[in-house]
């Protein structure tokens, strides 16, 4: 969403994989800025999302996933992915709340 990107956002490139940490330096990354929280949005709960959540939380990190800034197919799928798979694993929020919380 080009409302949610700022030119200081960390962008890291991949070909393959289902994960942003697979085959990149994005977790050496993350660690020399001192980064202890991942937030994972965007598409798609049937595969990146989850994705992200497990591989962020192998490697450390506390994972937040706001709720209103994913989706799944079909949207009820998506749900279960939220309430199933990813509620205990991650943090969910919704983006106002995560605003608030990086505006102090």
């Amino acid at each position: 969403m080009p409302e949610l990107f700022d030119a200081s956002d960390l962008v890291s490139l991949r070909l393959h994989g289902i994960s942003p940490f697979a085959g990149t330096d994005l977790d050496s990354i993350l660690r020399s800025l001192g980064t202890r929280t991942v937030v994972a949005a965007g598409v798609s709960l049937n595969r990146g999302i989850i994705g992200i959540s497990i591989e962020a939380v192998n490697h450390g990190y506390d994972v937040v996933v706001p709720r209103d800034a994913v989706i799944g197919y079909p949207k009820e799928y998506g749900e279960m992915v939220l309430q199933y798979t990813l509620d205990g694993l991650v943090t969910l929020s919704g983006v106002e709340a995560l605003s608030k919380r990086w505006r102090g």
